[in-house]
């Protein structure tokens, strides 16, 4: 058995801080808006189904003086947007609907509402936090995911995230979790791997400019408002 000691743990989550949380939805609306029953009961729906989640955290190191989490974050916004388009179910939200049986669904509807993107810094290198004993509770700190608590909340929910963390030595990981009432790991690990090809597509072509659009250090000065500490 292994004995987890907190007190890093709780120091990481202390100095993660969220500078932005923006909406990310496929380049072209979803057209037609669909929906599609999900084989859980209304009334057997609790926090620990809801919770259920698919988890992955990639880590880098600093590449040149240019590379940065905050332009990794510039582009995924832009490459994600792409690649929803061919699983605009993960934009999508859960709702409970009455059927004509009078019975009540559970079902996923692609309205295009978006997948969420975090923008965090933490000051700790990389490699302290590879080094970090209690590895589950850490890796929580770089990967966002919040709680649906009420059946009510489900049409405001997102239901996959994406979280930049920039890391002070210059690298950063990118955390993602998606529900498991959307797809299993292996329909994700496919999308994954075919954001991945979008993303490099992008930054392949030649007329790419050399920053993103939405590139966070220059829409503002970081550190310069409140952020959003993690706890």
């Amino acid at each position: 058995m292994t004995i987890f000691s907190t007190n890093s743990t709780l120091s990481l989550a202390s100095k993660v801080r969220i500078e932005s949380m923006q909406t990310v939805v496929p380049i072209k609306p979803t057209d037609p808006i669909n929906s599609g029953r999900i084989s859980v009961s209304p009334q057997n729906l609790d926090s620990s189904i809801l919770g259920r989640r698919f988890h992955v955290i990639l880590c880098y190191n600093k590449a040149s003086d240019e590379d940065s989490g905050w332009l990794m974050a510039g582009w995924i916004k832009e490459s994600l947007s792409i690649a929803l388009c061919e699983l605009p179910i993960l934009a999508g939200r859960l709702r409970v609907q009455d059927s004509e049986d009078g019975d009540r669904d559970l079902q996923i509807i692609l309205n295009d509402s978006g997948v969420r993107l975090v923008e965090a810094r933490v000051e700790m290198k990389l490699a302290d936090f590879l080094d970090l004993e209690e590895k589950k509770e850490a890796k929580g700190e770089v990967v966002f995911w919040e709680d649906v608590l009420e059946q009510n909340q489900l049409q405001f929910s997102p239901l996959f995230y994406v979280q930049v963390t920039n890391f002070s030595c210059g690298g950063y990981s990118i955390g993602i979790s998606c529900s498991l009432l959307l797809a299993d790991p292996f329909a994700l690990t496919g999308f994954l791997k075919r954001w991945a090809n979008e993303h490099n597509s992008l930054l392949s072509k030649l007329d790419a400019p050399k920053t993103p659009l939405c590139y966070l250090p220059k829409l503002r000065n970081l550190g310069s408002s409140k952020a959003l500490l993690r706890s």
